[in-house]
């Protein structure tokens, strides 16, 4: 199986491996203010690339993957997850709220709560529980799975994004994977003669 022709899954579970392996993961999700929102509906860059070029801006050197969702009432937020390894807990939060959007510009008292409490939540996976529920990383990444055909219906693009670096490696496991031959010798029983009585 080619790498273009991996189901959306399958591509989050191959990122979420990337970013095991490059060290301290963190998933996230993420609120964009309402002032965000607009600028992003004005630019000409497809949604995905608008939040990419902020992740960039923000977040230069920390791999990372995001799915943008619709929430029922209309929302746009995203989760995600990012390779910490270089960061603080509270540094990373810092910047995925930079990635949320500039607080100076909220001038609703409800809205600046939110930005500053609710607006970025952070926490590690849980190794012990890799496809449990939302607390592992593979769990996760289903989660993050779930609302990408409506959300790709919405905005007329493909709800997902990566790092370069994570969309390399993931490319690469996918590779180790796909042509992976498992070593028959290993698997195949004895079969000798069973001894006889003299």
């Amino acid at each position: 199986m080619q790498w273009r022709d991996t189901s959306p899954l399958t591509r989050l579970w191959f990122y979420g491996s990337a970013i095991k392996e490059m060290g301290r993961p963190r998933l996230y999700s993420l609120h964009l203010t309402k002032p965000t929102r607009r600028q992003m509906k004005r630019s000409k860059l497809a949604a995905k690339d608008f939040i990419a070029r902020r992740f960039r801006d923000y977040l230069p050197d920390i791999p990372y993957f995001f799915v943008l969702e619709h929430s029922d009432n209309g929302t746009l937020h995203l989760h995600g997850a990012v390779s910490a390894s270089d960061v603080s807990p509270y540094e990373l939060r810092n910047l995925l709220r930079k990635v949320a959007g500039d607080p100076r510009k909220l001038t609703i008292e409800k809205d600046k709560f939110f930005h500053r409490c609710k607006a970025v939540r952070v926490k590690a996976p849980d190794q012990q529980k890799n496809f449990g529920g939302r607390n592992g990383m593979f769990g996760w990444t289903t989660y993050c799975e779930k609302d990408t055909v409506k959300t790709q219906r919405r905005l007329g693009c493909s709800p997902i994004s990566c790092s370069r670096d994570v969309s390399q490696r993931a490319r690469q496991i996918h590779d180790e994977v796909v042509n992976w031959t498992p070593d028959v010798s290993l698997m195949l029983p004895d079969v000798s003669p069973p001894e006889t009585m003299s």
